[in-house]
């Protein structure tokens, strides 16, 4: 064969080798539509509106959401909260509460919290609202609204204020003066000074007393007014911080039915000591002098009381050291005892 043909043959076979492989038309490019978001959030705190919601991780395709146009929060004002609205009511009658593009949340990405405030002298005070968010690609084009979620600006509560704290035997009392428009209070508790708050609960009253409180300890409390409203609890913002010394100053009940028998040799009494877990001891009187160590029990025995009469009481001491009035005191004469003064 001459060489000019197995020329042209070798050029053929290689271009056919060269098609071979081919898959098919080339793909059209990504449309990039991020997914919908679907934990937006909103709620009112004091004067301001926060915003939250999540950088979608992926597009609608798969791929890594990164190449977002903007964020944009949709509010339609409505009469009264119901059903969802449908999507075809929110493109008619939404008006844009917010764009934030992505170059505006530097440090941010996809699947990362992202929280915006907005004014609240943005919004119409008792219109309720319904919002929405579409987050959509560099031409513009989204894939669909968000959750949506109720909001209903009214003016804030106003700070609340301590009327009164102290410590009771049985816990810290707190009271204080509700600020305008406060229908409730988140109430706050830190130990010690580099202790975090944490809430204690959410009280409708002006009072409460703090049972947990353990003595020796020291406490911060902190008030949060609130406000109701159709679309959830309004924050106002926060009282001033007391600070409780929490002290056992507090004396033990008296000891009761002290009864004395006197002898030749000794005097003999007992009494009956009230339920108090705290208590430690007591100690014994005799003409207003003590002449005992701490005791344990509710017995003792002392010296007899010679040739006069004898006047004896007792009193009880908690483990503060903190003790209780006397008992109602008893007269041992010689001899005997005597009868109760």
């Amino acid at each position: 064969m001459p060489s000019s043909q197995l020329g042209r043959l070798a050029i053929a076979a290689s271009f056919a080798l060269a098609t071979c492989g081919s898959v098919g038309d080339p793909l059209p490019p990504l449309a990039n539509l991020p997914t919908p978001i679907s934990d937006l959030a909103a709620r009112q705190v004091g004067h301001e509106i926060l915003v939250s919601w999540t950088w979608p991780a992926t597009t609608t395709e798969g791929t890594v959401a990164r190449r977002l146009g903007a964020f944009i929060l949709w509010a339609v004002d409505v009469p009264g909260f119901g059903d969802p609205l449908a999507r075809e009511t929110i493109d008619s009658y939404r008006r844009e509460a917010l764009r934030v593009e992505p170059a505006q949340l530097g440090g941010h990405g996809p699947g990362q919290r992202v929280n915006v405030g907005l004014p609240l002298s943005a919004w119409k005070l008792g219109q309720e609202t319904v919002l929405a968010m579409t987050a959509s690609n560099r031409s513009g084009r989204d894939a669909g609204y968000s959750n949506q979620v109720w909001l209903d600006p009214r003016p804030p509560p106003q700070v609340s204020d301590w009327a009164e704290v102290g410590v009771q035997a049985n816990g810290v009392a707190l009271a204080w003066r509700a600020g305008d428009h406060a229908e409730e209070h988140d109430l706050e508790r830190a130990q010690g000074e580099e202790g975090t708050f944490e809430r204690l609960g959410r009280l409708a009253g002006g009072s409460f007393l703090d049972r947990t409180a353990v003595w020796g300890e020291t406490y911060r409390y902190r008030l949060r007014s609130l406000r109701a409203s159709r679309a959830g609890w309004i924050e106002g913002g926060l009282s001033r911080i007391v600070e409780v010394n929490v002290r056992d100053t507090f004396p033990p009940p008296a000891p009761s039915d002290l009864r004395a028998v006197g002898t030749p040799t000794s005097v003999e009494l007992s009494w009956r000591g009230e339920p108090d877990g705290e208590r430690a001891a007591y100690l014994l009187y005799r003409d207003g002098e003590a002449v005992s160590p701490l005791l344990t029990g509710t017995t003792a025995s002392t010296a007899p009381v010679g040739d006069r009469a004898v006047e004896f009481w007792v009193t009880a001491v908690d483990g503060a050291g903190n003790e209780s009035p006397p008992s109602d005191p008893v007269t041992v004469r010689p001899g005997g005892s005597g009868p109760r003064d």
